[in-house]
Parts: structure tokens; sequence; C-alpha cells
């Protein structure tokens, strides 16, 4: 089944045995929780004046052309894929836009791929994560965050971004003990900096900048971040600009 509507009000639907599927075009007045084994969003998600948090026990998808959007300055949205384990990929292929409450997405064991429309947009912090080993991230979209800055944390898997990066706050990309990062797209950060993190190769293809009218700012680059770390090395193929720090 899908879901579609325009509730004045809050939707919450997070029942642990939904599975409704599919989300079209869905606006609430207020928070809108969504919960469904698999979920795939068609349409337009949006709150007007709260938070938006969806789940999929098994597999988030965000169609390409498809939006999300806690449309409130002060709000968030949450997204969540694979809670139980059954390895699946999240794909968000849709733009993803918050207020400062700002965007975390979370696959707990599997892998997160965004696409070129898979932009996440907000004012305050954007953090893409997950939690299983041997799981990748992969960042195709375009990545623009306030202050509260931007973290991409694969906790035993490779990251590959191709995508820019920018915030006014730092920057972290972080792969797994053994894992390989690869950063593909411009990253600017304000005066917390720029810190990348491999497990094993560290390859960097494009510029890294964190630089502020202060002269502040500074870049770290590290690899084989555990003394079991197998094959380690630096590849730097791209301009480095940072400040004082």
């Amino acid at each position: 089944p899908e879901i579609r509507g325009k509730v004045a009000g809050s939707v919450n639907l997070n029942r642990g045995d939904n599975s409704f599927g599919s989300v079209a075009d869905l606006s609430a007045g207020g928070d809108l929780t969504l919960s469904s084994y698999n979920l795939t969003v068609t349409g337009d998600v949006a709150s007007e004046t709260g938070n938006v948090s969806i789940t999929a026990r098994r597999q988030l998808i965000v169609n390409s052309g498809a939006t999300i959007a806690a449309a409130t300055a002060t709000k968030g949205v949450t997204l969540v894929s694979d809670t139980e384990g059954h390895n699946t990929t999240a794909s968000i292929q849709g733009a993803v836009s918050a207020g400062s409450g700002g965007i975390s997405l979370t696959s707990y064991y599997s892998g997160i791929t965004t696409g070129t429309g898979g932009t996440l947009t907000t004012d305050g912090s954007v953090v893409v994560q997950n939690h299983y080993y041997g799981r990748e991230i992969s960042i195709g979209g375009a990545i623009n965050a306030g202050v509260g800055g931007i973290r991409v944390d694969s906790a035993e898997g490779s990251v590959t971004t191709s995508a820019t990066m920018t915030t006014g706050g730092s920057v972290v990309v972080e792969s797994g003990v053994y894992d390989t990062t690869t950063v593909g797209g411009a990253i600017t950060a304000g005066i917390d900096g720029i810190t990348i993190t491999s497990g094993g190769h560290l390859n960097v293809n494009a510029a890294l900048t964190s630089k502020t009218l202060a002269d502040a700012g500074f870049v770290t680059l590290r690899s084989g971040k555990d003394s079991g770390s197998g094959n380690y090395d630096i590849n730097l193929a791209a301009d480095v600009v940072a400040g004082s720090g």
C-alpha cells in the first residue's frame, strides 16, 4: 500500500509491524513520523512546522526526484535504515533538507549510498553513519551544512565521496579500521577544520580547504588509525589549503 495526503496536525505511523511500502506526496502541519518494514519515498514528504523521522526496518529508498523536508528553521530530519540486520543498502537519490535541527542518516547493518540528486542541505549539522562490519558509505550528492559541521563515519567499512561538502563548521570523514577512504569531491570547512581518517589507504583526489577570514582552521590526514591496520598509505593528488591551525 501507498501513503499520501495532507494533515493539518502531526502524523505518527510508527508501529513496529507497519508495512505500507511507499510514501508519495505527504505533508504534515506538525511532526511527521513514519516506520515500516521497507519504505520507498516516491514524492514530496514534508513537515511545515515540525521534525521529520523516517525508519525502515529493512531498507530505506528515496527515489530520484522525491524530496524530504523539515521546512521550519529550527527543525530536523532523521532517516534510519536496516535496524534488523538484512544487509540491504540505504539509497538516497532525492533531496533532503532541514533547518538548524540538522540531518541524520543512519544505516545500522547496511551500507549507504547517496546519488547526485540526493543532496543533504541544512542550517544545522549533517551526520551520515553506519555501524556494522564491511558496509560501505558512498556519497554522490552534495552536502551543505551550517556551523554544526559534517560527519561521514563508516564504523567498519570504506568511505567514498564524489560530491562537494561545504560547511561553516568542521568536516570529519572516517572509514573502518582496515578500510579505505577516498575523497573525490572538494571539501570546504570553517575554523573547526577538516579531519580525514582511514584504517587503510587514504586517497585525496579533490581540494581540501579550511580557512577563515582570521586564517585559523586546519587539515588533518591520517592513515592506519589502528595498530592492526593492514596496507595503509596516503595518496595526496589535490591541493590542501589551511590556516594557522
